[in-house]
C-alpha cells in the first residue's frame, strides 16, 4: 500500500505530474521534474504512521496536467519523509522515490521552512488543558506498553490548537478508565504520573515530579557489572576472559546498537534451547504469516522476538509496542518448536464469543476487498486470549460494524464477509471446532446394547430346556428344545 497515492485524487492517478514547488511560510522553489511522468512520487514506499520528532517542515506543492497545486504533502527534511493522508484520514509517513528526494533535498536547502509547531491550546474531550499545553506535544511520540482499552465508549478526543503541520492533525483518543493513548493505530498504555495529568487536565510531567529514575535496572546493571569485573580478575583462561569482556561491552552498549551486530541469544522450542548467534536488522516490514509453529529468540536486554520458519520471518516489537514483521532468516537445527498457538477466549467489544474461540485466528489472515470505513469513529476492538504468549494474538483487531470492515495486522481494511460480520455482530463462534457429544451419544450407544444383549438372552434361555433323564448327581441334564409345530402342521 503506497501512502502518498491513497492521498491522491483519483484522476491524478492517469494524469502527468509536470511540476513541483518545494515551499515554506515566505517562498517556493521549483524542482525539474521533466520527464517524471505518471509515476507515483512514493512508489513502492509503505506508509507508516510512526512520525518523526516534530520540527521545522516544508509543503510541496504538485501540478497535475499543468493545474497548479492540484495536490499538497508535508515535507520533513531531515527524514526525507513526507506527510500523505491515509486510509484512516489520518496522516502517514513515506519517503520520496529517489529521483525526487535527491532534487527536494537540495531545494529544500534554498527555502526558509516553516517553524515547528507551536500549541497554543489543547482540549481532553469538551475540557481545556490548563497550564503549558506545549508539553502535550510528547504524546505524539511517547512509547509504552502495547494494550487495548476494554471498551471503545470511553474514548477522549485530544484536539491540539496549532496551526497546519504534519504533527498534530494526527487523531489521539485517551481512554481514561485504562490509562490508554489512541495514536492513528497504535495503542500506548501510560505511567500512571502522566495519566494522572491527562486526566486533571495540567501540564504533563508536573503530576508525578520529575521522571523518577529508573534505580532497580541501575542497580541490577551496575551489580552484574561489578560481578563480571570481579570474575575477570580472578579468571586466568583467556578464553573465559575473552567471553567476560564481551559480556561487560553488551552492558555498556545501547540497545539499539547491539540489535545491529552479531547477538549471542538461544533459539528456544517446546522443550528445550540451543545457543545460537543471530545476524538480525529488523528495519524491513513484511506481512504477518498464517499461524503456525514458532520459535521465542532469548537475546540479552531484548523481548518479544519470535521466528517463524516457514515464512522465514521474524516478529518483534517496535517502539510503540506494536508487532512488526521482518525477513530475517535464522538457523534452527535439532530444536523442536512451539506448537501454533490456541485461542481459549475471544471478544469482540465487551462481549465474550461463546463457544469455541478458535476460528476468531482466521481474522488474522483475513483477506478480501479493501475499502476504508466511511464512519472510523464507530469500532470495537476484537481481543484474542492464548494460554501461552505468540507473536499473533498480543494485539487487538479493530473492526468496524456499521461498514463491515476490519482492521487486520499490517494496517490492511478489509471487507468482512457477510457470513463473519454476522457472527462478529453476535459475538458468536468463527467456523471453530464442533464439539461432538459424546455423552449422550455413549449413553444411546449403552442403552442399544443393554437392550439387544437382554433380547439375546432372553432368546437363549427360550431355546434350552432339562431334558426327562437326569445324571447320577441328580442335576437336570439339559438339552437344545424342539421348536413345536402347530396341531395343523401335525
Amino acid at each position: 500500500m503506497v501512502a502518498v497515492a491513497l492521498a491522491l485524487p483519483a484522476a491524478a492517478h492517469a494524469k502527468e505530474i509536470d511540476a513541483l514547488a518545494v515551499c515554506g511560510p515566505e517562498a517556493c522553489e521549483d524542482v525539474d521534474v521533466a520527464g517524471f511522468g505518471y509515476q507515483d512520487p512514493a512508489a513502492g514506499a509503505v506508509g507508516s504512521d510512526e512520525a518523526p520528532p516534530p520540527s521545522a517542515f516544508l509543503r510541496l506543492d504538485f501540478s497535475v496536467d499543468g493545474q497548479a497545486g492540484a495536490f499538497s504533502v508535508f515535507y520533513e527534511p531531515r527524514s526525507g519523509l513526507v506527510a500523505t493522508q491515509g486510509p484512516t484520514g489520518q496522516l502517514e509517513w513515506a519517503p520520496l522515490v529517489p529521483r525526487l528526494a535527491t532534487a527536494v533535498k537540495g531545494a529544500a536547502r534554498r527555502v526558509e521552512p516553516f517553524p515547528a509547531p507551536e500549541i497554543t491550546g489543547v482540549r481532553i474531550g469538551a475540557r481545556s488543558v490548563a497550564g503549558d499545553p506545549s508539553t502535550y506535544l510528547s504524546l505524539l511520540t511517547v512509547t509504552g506498553p502495547s494494550l487495548a482499552p476494554k471498551t471503545a465508549s470511553s474514548g477522549l478526543a485530544v484536539v491540539f490548537q496549532t496551526a497546519p503541520n504534519p504533527w498534530t492533525q494526527t487523531r489521539l483518543l485517551y481512554y481514561p478508565e485504562d490509562d490508554v493513548l489512541q495514536r492513528g493505530t497504535t495503542l500506548v498504555q501510560l505511567r500512571a504520573s502522566l495519566a494522572a495529568d491527562l486526566e486533571a487536565g495540567r501540564s504533563l510531567g508536573t503530576g508525578g515530579g520529575s521522571p523518577a529514575a529508573p534505580w532497580l535496572p541501575i542497580g541490577v546493571a551496575l551489580a552484574g557489572a561489578a560481578l563480571l569485573v570481579g570474575l575477570f580478575l580472578h579468571t586466568r583462561s583467556l578464553r573465559r576472559r575473552a567471553l567476560l569482556v564481551t559480556g561487560m561491552l553488551t552492558l555498556a552498549l545501547p540497545a539499539g546498537a547491539a540489535a545491529k551486530g552479531p547477538l549471542p541469544a538461544e533459539v528456544c522450542g517446546a522443550s528445550s534451547c540451543r545457543a545460537a548467534v543471530l545476524h538480525l536488522r529488523l528495519d524491513g516490514a513484511a506481512a504477518a504469516p498464517p499461524p503456525g509453529p514458532f520459535y521465542e529468540l532469548r537475546v540479552e536486554f531484548t523481548s518479544g522476538l519470535y521466528y517463524e520458519p516457514r515464512s522465514g520471518r521474524v516478529a518483534h516489537a517496535d517502539s510503540f509496542g506494536a508487532v512488526t514483521w521482518s525477513r530475517a532468516p535464522v538457523q534452527v537445527e535439532r530444536v523442536r518448536p512451539h506448537p501454533a498457538p490456541r485461542v481459549s477466549a475471544a471478544w469482540v467489544g465487551d462481549r465474550r464469543v461463546s463457544g469455541d474461540p478458535s476460528g476468531y485466528l482466521s481474522l488474522l489472515t483475513l483477506r478480501g476487498p479493501f475499502v476504508v470505513p466511511e464512519h472510523p469513529a464507530d469500532f470495537v476492538w476484537i481481543r484474542l486470549e492464548s494460554p501461552a504468549p505468540n507473536p499473533w494474538t498480543s494485539q487487538a483487531l479493530v473492526y468496524y460494524p456499521r461498514d463491515r470492515v476490519l482492521l487486520t495486522e499490517g494496517s490492511v481494511y478489509v471487507r468482512v464477509p457477510e457470513e463473519i460480520a454476522a457472527a462478529l455482530d453476535e459475538a458468536a463462534p468463527l467456523g471453530g471446532r464442533r464439539t461432538v457429544p459424546w455423552l449422550p451419544i455413549a449413553t444411546l450407544l449403552a442403552g442399544a446394547a443393554g437392550l439387544l444383549l437382554l433380547r439375546t438372552l432372553g432368546t437363549w434361555s427360550a431355546s434350552w430346556r432339562p431334558s426327562s433323564s437326569s445324571t447320577s448327581s441328580g442335576r437336570p441334564r439339559w438339552r437344545p428344545g424342539r421348536t413345536r409345530r402347530s396341531s395343523a402342521a401335525a
